[in-house]
Order: C-alpha cells, then sequence, then structure tokens
C-alpha cells in the first residue's frame, strides 16, 4: 500500500497520525499503539474512584485542570489530539513548558506542578513496559516560591474585634481565625466534623 493511501487510511480510521504509524502499518506491524491522552484519562479516572479513601477531590479537580491544559496545547501547538507514548521526546515537554508560561499565561508554580503532572503518567508506562527509557526525566524547571507575609497580633485582633453585620460574615470570620490559630488547611477545614473536635477543662491552660 502507497504511503500516501496509508496515510489516508489513518487519518480515517485513528485520532492523529505520526510517522511511525505509517512506517509500522507500511512495514506490516501490528504493535498496539499506547497513547499519552489516553492513559492520563485512565490515571484521572482511577483516581476518582479513590476520592474519599485517602484521595482528594481538590486534587483530582487539579488533575482533571492539568488535562485541559494538555489538550489546549496539543491542538493549538502541535495540531494534535493524543500522541503516541514512544514517540514523545523531551522537546515535548520543553514547548509546552514555553507555552504554559507565554501563551497560556500560567504562573511559574502552575507550569512547574503541571510539568511534574506530565511526568506521572510517563512512570506508569515504564512499569507497564511501554517505555524502556522516561522521556522527560532530565527536564528540569524550578518554582519561584515568594516569600510568605504574616499578620501580626496587632492584625489579628483588629480581625477578632471588628464589628460584622451579618451571621455568615461572623462565621467565615472566626473559621478564618480558626485556621491561622490551629494551623490547620482549607482542605482540613472544609473536611472537618464535630466528631473531630474533643474539649476538656484543662484545655484554656495548657
Amino acid at each position: 500500500m502507497p504511503f500516501l493511501k496509508i496515510h489516508q487510511y489513518i487519518c480515517d480510521h485513528d485520532s492523529f497520525v505520526t510517522a511511525k504509524k505509517v512506517y509500522n502499518r507500511y512495514a506490516g506491524f501490528s504493535k498496539e499503539c499506547h497513547t499519552l491522552m489516553v492513559l492520563f484519562r485512565e490515571q484521572i479516572e482511577s483516581y476518582k474512584e479513590k476520592i474519599g479513601k485517602g484521595k482528594a477531590e481538590s486534587t483530582y479537580r487539579g488533575l482533571v485542570a492539568d488535562y485541559k491544559s494538555l489538550l489546549l496545547f496539543m491542538k493549538t501547538k502541535k495540531n494534535i489530539e493524543d500522541i503516541a507514548i514512544d514517540e514523545l521526546e523531551k522537546s515535548f515537554i520543553e514547548d509546552y513548558y514555553t507555552w504554559m508560561l507565554g501563551t497560556a499565561g500560567n504562573a511559574n508554580a502552575t507550569a512547574f506542578n503541571r510539568v511534574n503532572t506530565l511526568k506521572w503518567p510517563m512512570y506508569i508506562a515504564q512499569e507497564k513496559g511501554w517505555l524502556r527509557v522516561h522521556p522527560f526525566t532530565s527536564f528540569e524547571c524550578k518554582p519561584e516560591y515568594k516569600k510568605r507575609s504574616f499578620l501580626t497580633e496587632e492584625e489579628l485582633q483588629r480581625i477578632i474585634h471588628v464589628e460584622l453585620k451579618y451571621k455568615r460574615q461572623r462565621a467565615m470570620r472566626d473559621m478564618f481565625l480558626f485556621m491561622c490559630f490551629t494551623g490547620l488547611s482549607y482542605v482540613d477545614l472544609k473536611a472537618i466534623t464535630y466528631d473531630n473536635i474533643h474539649t476538656d477543662s484543662t484545655a484554656a491552660h495548657g
């Protein structure tokens, strides 16, 4: 079968075309093609099933956002919707990182986290025997950590004593102060119940 006909056949029967796919069909190879986005979706669905069983819904939502970002990059920059895992090279993740910081306008920390997310399915592909060498291990980037500012005792006191008209506002203020004094994150506070709170007569005295 001529190359042009093979190319057209793959266009008609698959979501994307690569040089390796054309060559493999021309050479008569029937090796199953494992792709990045299919594997990514499978891992996201696997994570979703574990929400509430040691996995957080917020992390799941982050993975979905990371998937959508990668898909947008591939559609707009590469003109494809998926790619064979064994065709991935370091240049792919370099282009993605540059695109995130430039065209997508992502913050440095967001781009850093999404790079790490993209490396995750590749380790799974290695475990499954689909890859001999991880294509992205040599790519490194660093997030820009900003120095955190903290409320002073005076500022906390102003928040404590400020007059708020509505009950909802007072509840939000109290939850914020609770996080300040306990060190709980928002995710932990959201999950807390009355059963998690224990008091006794000596608590106030240390």
